[in-house]
């Protein structure tokens, strides 16, 4: 509040989520498989049903589907009601891109720590009123081969009063230099939040292409394959905002979206340029690049391994100010690393014996 003269930070967070039929795992010393169906997966066009009832999904088409296509309409209004009951409102749903099951619920607009409880409950809810229809609900990042991945877009900014401290009439998507500044502590600081804001080794696998993910650590207007965008239809003095497009709901989120103030406001307190930088803007659609278009760009970590070398490197942002506590970074990474990245590392992978097994 100092640093960006501002009442509050307001956050509204985009939550997506699988709903699935069936899932089943199991990982032993001699076995290793999951299996998960949708009815709503283009899989079952051809599955005994009784009766099959066709209008199936394709792969990554469901964005806005309706029905009879969409199956969880009634389940994702039901879902808001209850949000809504307990006091969390929501601006809107609607059937995501994933074909087998994808809803996005998106939040409204409230404070860093309201915000963050009602991730929290909202969680906590979908997945029980999902269970008493007779399906499962999961904000595992990836849990499909070539489908797209759940995400936890954040839209932020800064509010004194009923004005966004980010609105700038002129400047590039109606942003001022406080706005810039805090892109540029965000992108630059995204390498080591990650290991925070995706924080499994699963987060890694939504980013690709095509997959409505970031690629590249740059900004932009209007732009959903940029890690940074800035959306087009919020260009005034009470709504001028960012979207930072790179967390998912598998996060903490008050651990979340405090890392993201926390890494905006070291932006404008070193006075940081997105250009100077490396950020852009660039308003290109990332995932048309060729690879050696895309190499000029500053990219995202590949793995949370990746994320958390990271995070050892670069975390006294956090700190400033006792907002994390200084022993925060040297526990998190040796947790993860031997609980989730040594973990997964040491286990061959079902992959491994399509690849290998006659070799």
């Amino acid at each position: 509040r100092e640093v960006l003269g501002a009442s509050e930070i307001r956050f509204n967070p985009e939550l997506e989520v699988y709903v699935f039929d069936d899932v089943r795992y199991q990982t032993t010393s001699n076995r290793s498989f999951y299996e998960v169906d949708s009815r709503e997966a283009i899989w079952n066009t051809g599955a005994d049903e009784r009766p099959n009832l066709a209008f199936k999904i394709p792969p990554r088409d469901g964005h806005y589907g309706t029905p009879p296509r969409d199956r969880f309409f009634r389940l994702r209004q039901e879902i808001v009601n209850a949000l809504e009951a307990a006091g969390i409102k929501v601006r809107y749903h609607h059937h995501e891109a994933g074909g087998p099951g994808q809803a996005e619920i998106e939040l409204s607009f409230d404070s860093l720590l309201k915000s963050a409880d009602h991730i929290q409950v909202a969680k906590y809810m979908i997945r029980n009123i999902a269970v008493s229809h007779g399906k499962t609900a999961t904000f595992m990042p990836k849990p499909l081969f070539d489908e797209a991945g759940s995400g936890m877009h954040l839209h932020v900014y800064p509010l004194k009063g009923s004005k966004s401290l980010f609105y700038g009439p002129g400047g590039y998507g109606c942003l001022n230099s406080t706005a810039r500044q805090f892109i540029a502590g965000l992108l630059k600081h995204t390498p080591a939040l990650m290991a925070i804001t995706n924080p499994t080794t699963n987060s890694y696998r939504r980013f690709g292409r095509g997959m409505a993910a970031p690629l590249s650590l740059f900004f932009s207007l209007g732009n959903r394959s940029a890690a940074v965008r800035i959306p087009g239809y919020a260009r005034g003095e009470e709504d001028a905002r960012i979207e930072y497009r790179v967390p998912d709901p598998s996060c903490n989120p008050y651990l979340c979206l405090a890392g993201v103030v926390m890494a905006g406001v070291d932006g404008v307190k070193k006075g940081l340029s997105p250009e100077e930088e490396g950020f852009g803007p660039y308003d290109v659609d990332a995932y048309r690049l060729s690879d050696e278009e895309l190499s000029r760009m500053k990219a995202i970590p590949s793995s949370l391994e990746d994320a958390l070398e990271a995070l050892r490197v670069d975390n006294d942002f956090l700190r400033e100010g006792g907002v994390f506590d200084p022993d925060f970074v040297g526990v998190w990474v040796g947790l993860k690393l031997k609980n989730e990245v040594f973990a997964v590392s040491v286990r061959p992978h079902p992959y491994e014996f399509y690849l290998y097994y006659d070799r």
